[in-house]
């Protein structure tokens, strides 16, 4: 059977049926030395890359050419546009807050069917016009930023849990690969949840840290 980790054991019985899927759909057996994600090369997303090639700690690999994450897509050129529609996605998962998705909506391939799904994570404190304001106001003290980005993650896990939930169902369901998951920058927001992911696939954690 295909182990989707070795750290399951305090999750339900119907999440690991998911895990399994999932594992299914992402991974394969391993015939070649691991080759790590490559980037992809657009003008108007500089975080893009494919996930495929990370190996597991059963000896399996992530498939090439299934799963992405990136940073924003409204800088789009037409050439990366192109690019993209290369790429056959099914589903696009934006982690951007409501106004961060108004403000700069995601450009996609035309005539594709390409279905842009919104699971918008947001954390307050670390909102751009909050964080302007402290810095004009002069309440931003040394060692304040790192102290609100782990407090970001720590909310992301605990109040989104039902969001990283439906991210992963979805991806296990048949017909729903190729899929791109992004947010603003593709490091935080989407650092985290693909994070998990990758260690339902079982992805050694030194691996997922790097990622």
């Amino acid at each position: 059977m295909i182990k989707a980790t070795k750290t399951l054991g305090h999750f339900s019985a119907a999440y690991k049926v998911f895990f399994i899927m999932l594992a299914m759909s992402l991974t394969s057996c391993a015939t070649a030395p691991p080759s790590y994600p490559g980037h992809i090369d657009l003008s108007g997303a500089r975080n893009f890359r494919d996930l495929g090639g990370y190996p597991t700690t059963d000896g399996r690999r992530i498939k090439k050419g299934l799963l992405y994450r990136s940073d924003q897509l409204s800088k789009l050129t037409k050439h990366d546009l192109e690019i993209l529609s290369q790429l056959k996605l099914k589903r696009i998962y934006d982690l951007r807050n409501k106004d961060e998705q108004q403000k700069d909506p995601d450009k996609v391939p035309a005539g594709q069917n390409i279905q842009i799904v919104p699971v918008p994570f947001a954390f307050a404190e670390l909102d751009e016009a909050v964080m302007r304001k402290r810095i004009v106001r002069g309440q931003l003290n040394k060692g304040d930023t790192e102290k609100l980005m782990i407090e970001s993650y720590e909310t992301y896990v605990i109040d989104y849990r039902t969001q990283i939930a439906l991210i992963i169902r979805d991806l296990a369901e048949p017909g729903e690969l190729p899929a791109l998951i992004h947010c603003v920058h593709g490091k935080d927001r989407t650092g985290l949840v693909i994070a998990t992911i990758l260690e339902v696939l079982g992805v050694p954690k030194d691996i997922i840290m790097q990622d």
